[in-house]
């Protein structure tokens, strides 16, 4: 398959879902102006990235996936779900931003068609990384206002965009076409905590499933202590390194941060297939493949809400934490 092919036709994709599109009765619009001030950026930025190997993203493109799962979560939090109800509501708006960039490691690299062949694995710590600055973002404006700068003209694109090769001239020129995503967050008005929450729940979004689900599954069991500690380890550390780098004023008591993690974790699932709704002012997704539109992914998931409190009340008996120290100390040894 020509890949390069494929991603100019499915270019013609973002440019229709760029036209006004009719208004939907789930219809969510963010009140704080700091996630206002850089949604529209994001979105279209996510738009970009179109996606063909369903084995690693669902939906066209990063963006219909991002927002299906945010809009989960807005469905979750007015039915009082589960997986959200333990969780204070002074954090709802800023959950549902985190659900909407969850998937940001997979996209302003400027590598347009990896997620039509393959997958980008290493998408998680990305994130986190994009999230705290030490990895330059190439936004869509980024590469627009680079391609303009070009000197080649391609017939394939409407947008203005006069670059011979896919932001070649923004890669070439990352430091001045691409955004430090820590500083536009903060310049929006997102306050240390909120991202070092966003950055906790982008690192920990598939960590549920992986350290937690599957293992169990594997060994047929429901209640594994191990594999809850395993989890509690790699969110310790992971926290640990953005208290270092965010140092909050307020710090956000860790069964919060857990609830919120899993609870992005699960609605990450929910959101492989369409969620009808708007999030805010942004398209709404028109996904237009057939595989797995309709297949339920998330049939009997609700199940593994009984993990979140196993896992919390690993994270705070004295005794794991023990034995995590104990197992430190033998390795060093």
């Amino acid at each position: 398959m020509d890949y390069k092919k494929q991603y100019l036709k499915y270019k013609i994709k973002y440019l229709n879902a760029k036209k006004t599109m009719g208004g939907s009765t789930n219809h969510y619009m963010f009140k704080s102006q700091k996630f206002i001030n850089v949604l529209e950026e994001l979105n279209n930025t996510f738009l970009t990235y179109f996606v063909r190997n369903y084995n690693h993203h669902q939906g066209d493109d990063v963006s219909d996936h991002a927002i299906w799962t945010a809009l989960v979560v807005v469905d979750w939090i007015k039915t009082k779900n589960n997986w959200i109800k333990n969780i204070d509501s002074k954090y709802h708006e800023l959950l549902v931003f985190a659900a909407f960039i969850h998937d940001i490691g997979k996209t302003g690299d400027g590598d347009y068609t990896s997620l039509i062949k393959s997958s980008k694995p290493t998408h998680h710590d990305d994130g986190v990384d994009i999230l705290m600055g030490k990895k330059r973002y190439i936004t869509y404006s980024n590469d627009i206002d680079a391609a303009k700068k070009s000197s080649v003209k391609n017939s394939h694109y409407t947008d203005n965009r006069i670059i011979k090769r896919t932001t070649g001239n923004a890669l070439h020129n990352i430091r001045e076409y691409s955004t430090n995503i820590e500083v536009m967050f903060k310049t929006a008005g997102f306050t240390s905590e909120d991202l070092l929450i966003c950055a906790m729940i982008v690192g920990m979004v598939d960590e549920f499933e992986e350290l937690v689900l599957e293992p169990l599954k594997n060994t047929q069991s429901t209640n594994n202590d191990s594999v809850y500690l395993t989890y509690k380890m790699k969110f310790d550390e992971l926290l640990s390194k953005l208290n270092l780098h965010y140092n909050p004023s307020n710090i956000i008591d860790k069964d919060t941060l857990v609830r919120m993690c899993v609870a992005i974790s699960a609605a990450n699932r929910k959101g492989n297939v369409l969620i009808k709704g708007q999030l805010h002012n942004l398209p709404i997704p028109n996904t237009v493949y057939l595989e797995s539109l309709t297949e339920n992914k998330f049939k009997d998931f609700d199940k593994n809400y009984l993990h979140v409190e196993n896992i919390i009340n690993v994270l705070n008996n004295k005794k794991y934490t023990s034995s995590i120290n104990n197992k430190k100390d033998e390795k060093k040894k």
